[in-house]
Protein backbone atom coordinates (compact mmCIF):
# COMPACT_ATOMS: atom_id res chain seq x y z
CA UNK A 1 0.00 0.00 0.00
CA UNK A 2 1.31 3.45 -0.75
CA UNK A 3 2.72 5.83 1.87
CA UNK A 4 -0.12 8.72 2.89
CA UNK A 5 3.20 10.71 2.26
CA UNK A 6 3.31 9.68 -1.50
CA UNK A 7 -0.23 10.04 -2.27
CA UNK A 8 -0.78 13.63 -1.40
CA UNK A 9 2.60 14.80 -3.01
CA UNK A 10 1.26 12.73 -6.17
CA UNK A 11 -2.07 14.32 -5.50
CA UNK A 12 -0.10 17.64 -5.30
CA UNK A 13 2.11 17.24 -8.48
CA UNK A 14 -1.10 16.19 -10.21
CA UNK A 15 -3.57 18.98 -8.94
CA UNK A 16 -5.61 21.09 -12.11
CA UNK A 17 -6.44 24.53 -11.49
CA UNK A 18 -9.05 25.86 -13.92
CA UNK A 19 -9.49 29.32 -14.13
CA UNK A 20 -12.92 30.95 -14.09
CA UNK A 21 -14.00 32.50 -17.58
CA UNK A 22 -17.52 32.68 -17.38
CA UNK A 23 -17.99 35.43 -15.45
CA UNK A 24 -15.33 37.93 -14.27
CA UNK A 25 -14.81 36.96 -10.90
CA UNK A 26 -11.31 37.92 -9.82
CA UNK A 27 -10.16 38.70 -13.67
CA UNK A 28 -8.94 42.49 -13.50
CA UNK A 29 -9.90 44.14 -16.72
CA UNK A 30 -7.08 47.00 -17.14
CA UNK A 31 -6.20 49.66 -19.52
CA UNK A 32 -3.25 51.17 -20.88
CA UNK A 33 -3.37 55.09 -20.75
CA UNK A 34 -2.51 55.94 -24.16
CA UNK A 35 -3.75 52.80 -26.08
CA UNK A 36 -7.50 51.86 -26.78
CA UNK A 37 -8.85 49.40 -24.80
CA UNK A 38 -10.29 46.10 -26.10
CA UNK A 39 -14.08 44.82 -25.70
CA UNK A 40 -13.69 42.24 -22.90
CA UNK A 41 -16.64 40.15 -21.81
CA UNK A 42 -17.68 37.11 -19.92
CA UNK A 43 -20.21 34.57 -21.24
CA UNK A 44 -21.22 31.03 -20.65
CA UNK A 45 -18.83 30.21 -23.62
CA UNK A 46 -15.85 31.98 -22.13
CA UNK A 47 -14.23 35.41 -22.18
CA UNK A 48 -14.40 37.05 -25.07
CA UNK A 49 -11.81 39.54 -26.43
CA UNK A 50 -12.64 41.72 -29.70
CA UNK A 51 -9.46 43.39 -30.72
CA UNK A 52 -9.98 46.70 -32.80
CA UNK A 53 -6.24 48.34 -33.20
CA UNK A 54 -5.88 47.90 -29.72
CA UNK A 55 -4.25 46.55 -26.33
CA UNK A 56 -4.94 46.23 -22.64
CA UNK A 57 -3.79 43.42 -19.62
CA UNK A 58 -6.36 41.34 -18.42
CA UNK A 59 -5.17 39.34 -14.80
CA UNK A 60 -6.00 36.68 -12.36
CA UNK A 61 -4.37 36.95 -9.00
CA UNK A 62 -3.56 33.49 -8.30
CA UNK A 63 -3.45 34.15 -3.91
CA UNK A 64 -1.08 33.38 -2.79
CA UNK A 65 0.17 31.37 -5.07
CA UNK A 66 0.23 28.39 -7.39
CA UNK A 67 3.21 26.06 -8.51
CA UNK A 68 2.39 25.30 -12.52
CA UNK A 69 4.02 23.09 -14.52
CA UNK A 70 2.06 22.70 -17.19
CA UNK A 71 -0.55 25.04 -18.72
CA UNK A 72 -3.19 24.58 -21.12
CA UNK A 73 -5.56 26.76 -23.72
CA UNK A 74 -8.79 26.19 -25.32
CA UNK A 75 -10.35 28.76 -27.78
CA UNK A 76 -11.21 30.22 -30.79
CA UNK A 77 -10.11 32.63 -33.06
CA UNK A 78 -11.95 34.67 -35.60
CA UNK A 79 -9.59 37.04 -37.75
CA UNK A 80 -5.82 37.57 -37.91
CA UNK A 81 -3.30 39.83 -37.62
CA UNK A 82 -2.28 42.09 -40.07
CA UNK A 83 1.13 40.67 -40.47
CA UNK A 84 2.50 40.98 -44.09
CA UNK A 85 5.56 39.56 -43.14
CA UNK A 86 4.91 36.84 -40.55
CA UNK A 87 8.55 36.38 -39.74
CA UNK A 88 8.79 39.81 -38.49
CA UNK A 89 5.89 38.91 -35.75
CA UNK A 90 7.71 40.37 -32.27
CA UNK A 91 9.92 43.16 -33.97
CA UNK A 92 9.15 46.66 -33.21
CA UNK A 93 7.28 47.26 -36.56
CA UNK A 94 4.79 44.11 -35.23
CA UNK A 95 4.89 43.25 -31.49
CA UNK A 96 1.30 42.10 -31.81
CA UNK A 97 0.03 38.55 -30.78
CA UNK A 98 -3.67 37.02 -30.39
CA UNK A 99 -2.51 35.12 -27.59
CA UNK A 100 -0.12 35.82 -25.00
CA UNK A 101 -0.11 34.27 -21.65
CA UNK A 102 2.16 35.31 -18.80
CA UNK A 103 2.80 33.98 -15.48
CA UNK A 104 3.92 36.43 -13.12
CA UNK A 105 6.97 34.89 -11.32
CA UNK A 106 7.32 35.08 -7.31
CA UNK A 107 10.40 36.43 -6.16
CA UNK A 108 12.08 39.29 -4.01
CA UNK A 109 12.27 42.01 -6.02
CA UNK A 110 9.91 45.09 -4.76
CA UNK A 111 9.69 49.25 -5.60
CA UNK A 112 11.41 51.27 -3.80
CA UNK A 113 9.71 54.71 -2.91
CA UNK A 114 11.37 56.84 -5.87
CA UNK A 115 10.32 53.93 -8.10
CA UNK A 116 7.32 54.16 -7.24
CA UNK A 117 6.40 57.90 -8.23
CA UNK A 118 8.37 57.48 -11.55
CA UNK A 119 7.21 53.67 -12.79
CA UNK A 120 3.99 53.37 -15.40
CA UNK A 121 1.24 52.15 -13.80
CA UNK A 122 2.11 48.69 -15.85
CA UNK A 123 4.70 48.67 -13.29
CA UNK A 124 3.11 49.21 -10.37
CA UNK A 125 0.24 47.08 -11.11
CA UNK A 126 2.89 44.23 -11.63
CA UNK A 127 4.58 45.47 -8.10
CA UNK A 128 0.91 45.00 -6.34
CA UNK A 129 0.33 41.33 -6.74
CA UNK A 130 3.55 40.37 -4.82
CA UNK A 131 2.45 39.03 -1.17
CA UNK A 132 2.80 42.13 1.74
CA UNK A 133 5.70 40.82 2.74
CA UNK A 134 7.38 39.33 -0.88
CA UNK A 135 8.15 40.56 -3.95
CA UNK A 136 7.87 39.56 -7.65
CA UNK A 137 11.06 38.22 -9.95
CA UNK A 138 9.48 38.47 -13.30
CA UNK A 139 6.68 38.05 -15.97
CA UNK A 140 7.26 34.59 -18.04
CA UNK A 141 5.45 34.69 -21.41
CA UNK A 142 4.02 32.33 -23.55
CA UNK A 143 3.12 33.13 -26.76
CA UNK A 144 1.41 32.33 -29.50
CA UNK A 145 2.63 32.78 -33.31
CA UNK A 146 1.83 32.79 -37.00
CA UNK A 147 4.94 31.47 -38.80
CA UNK A 148 6.15 28.50 -37.28
CA UNK A 149 9.52 28.59 -37.83
CA UNK A 150 9.58 31.59 -34.95
CA UNK A 151 8.45 28.30 -32.48
CA UNK A 152 11.43 28.33 -29.53
CA UNK A 153 12.68 31.79 -29.78
CA UNK A 154 13.43 33.02 -26.54
CA UNK A 155 14.08 36.63 -25.49
CA UNK A 156 13.78 39.55 -23.06
CA UNK A 157 11.36 41.90 -23.73
CA UNK A 158 12.61 45.11 -25.00
CA UNK A 159 9.99 46.94 -23.31
CA UNK A 160 11.85 46.11 -19.90
CA UNK A 161 14.44 43.38 -20.23
CA UNK A 162 14.45 42.92 -16.76
CA UNK A 163 10.62 42.14 -15.87
CA UNK A 164 9.25 40.78 -19.13
CA UNK A 165 10.73 37.29 -20.48
CA UNK A 166 8.86 35.68 -23.35
CA UNK A 167 9.17 32.08 -24.93
CA UNK A 168 7.39 31.40 -28.31
CA UNK A 169 5.72 28.31 -27.21
CA UNK A 170 2.79 27.87 -29.81
CA UNK A 171 1.59 28.45 -33.27
CA UNK A 172 -2.38 29.73 -34.83
CA UNK A 173 -1.55 29.83 -38.35
CA UNK A 174 -5.32 30.23 -39.26
CA UNK A 175 -8.94 31.64 -37.60
CA UNK A 176 -10.54 28.56 -35.60
CA UNK A 177 -10.40 26.36 -33.01
CA UNK A 178 -7.49 25.56 -30.76
CA UNK A 179 -6.19 23.56 -27.87
CA UNK A 180 -2.57 24.51 -26.66
CA UNK A 181 -0.56 22.88 -24.26
CA UNK A 182 3.08 23.20 -22.89
CA UNK A 183 5.01 22.03 -20.32
CA UNK A 184 7.38 24.02 -18.39
CA UNK A 185 10.95 22.82 -17.83
CA UNK A 186 10.28 23.60 -13.85
CA UNK A 187 7.62 24.69 -12.01
CA UNK A 188 6.97 28.14 -11.09
CA UNK A 189 5.44 29.71 -8.32
CA UNK A 190 3.30 31.58 -10.40
CA UNK A 191 1.42 35.27 -8.16
CA UNK A 192 -1.08 35.31 -11.06
CA UNK A 193 -1.61 35.39 -14.63
CA UNK A 194 -1.28 38.08 -17.19
CA UNK A 195 -3.07 38.12 -20.36
CA UNK A 196 -2.04 40.00 -23.26
CA UNK A 197 -3.90 40.32 -27.02
CA UNK A 198 -2.75 42.84 -28.91
CA UNK A 199 -3.33 44.26 -32.64
CA UNK A 200 -2.17 48.08 -31.97
CA UNK A 201 1.01 47.63 -33.83
CA UNK A 202 -0.18 46.17 -36.79
CA UNK A 203 -3.59 47.84 -36.59
CA UNK A 204 -5.24 44.33 -36.66
CA UNK A 205 -9.40 43.69 -35.83
CA UNK A 206 -10.16 39.96 -34.99
CA UNK A 207 -11.90 38.41 -31.69
CA UNK A 208 -10.15 36.05 -29.70
CA UNK A 209 -12.91 33.53 -27.41
CA UNK A 210 -10.89 31.64 -24.26
CA UNK A 211 -13.21 28.67 -23.17
CA UNK A 212 -10.77 26.96 -20.86
CA UNK A 213 -7.23 27.80 -19.14
CA UNK A 214 -6.24 24.43 -16.93
CA UNK A 215 -2.71 25.20 -14.87
CA UNK A 216 -1.24 22.10 -13.64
Amino acid sequence: MKSLKKILQQTFCCALAVIPLQKQGDWQVLKFSKLPPHQVSFESTGMKIKVNKSAMPLIYPLAPFTNVSKIRIKGTLNGQLNLAQPELQGQKCCDDHVLKIGLVVKGSKRLNWLQKQIAPSWVKKLYSLAPKNGGIEHIYFLSAVKDKELLGRTRNHPLNEELLKEKVAWQISEPGKFDLEYTLDQPIETLALWLSVDGDDTMSTFELQLSSIELQ
